[in-house]
């Protein structure tokens, strides 16, 4: 019984040596390859970038949209709009979890 723990024990961790060892290399290739890229595009000075911007773009929006009617069926998405203050999903959220418990207590009468 040992020696079978034992010898499954030691496969696991050969075979979890075996694992790191191909993440590894799959990393060297990427880094190598990304090294080149790097060297071979050109070099555009900083100043013509344009800024990023904040939120998702309108692409990402419609890739979700669609994301979310494949997953849904077809449904009518009425409005996309943020909720005003950054807080409100926090709030609300917290507002459930205390109002969840708050009849349990009892009342010290």
């Amino acid at each position: 019984m040992i020696l079978k723990s034992l010898t499954i024990y030691m496969l696991a961790i050969a075979i979890s040596l075996l694992v790191a060892l191909v993440i590894r290399g799959i990393v060297l290739v990427l880094a190598r390859n990304e090294e080149k890229r790097a060297k071979l595009a050109p070099q555009a000075p900083a100043k013509d970038q344009p800024a990023a911007k904040a939120g998702p773009n309108a692409d990402d929006i419609v890739a979700i949209a669609a994301a979310i009617q494949a997953v849904f069926g077809s449904r009518r998405i009425l409005k996309i709009e943020s909720h005003g203050a950054p807080g409100h999903w926090m709030l609300e959220g917290r507002h459930t979890h205390h109002s969840s418990h708050a009849d349990r207590r009892p009342s010290r009468h």
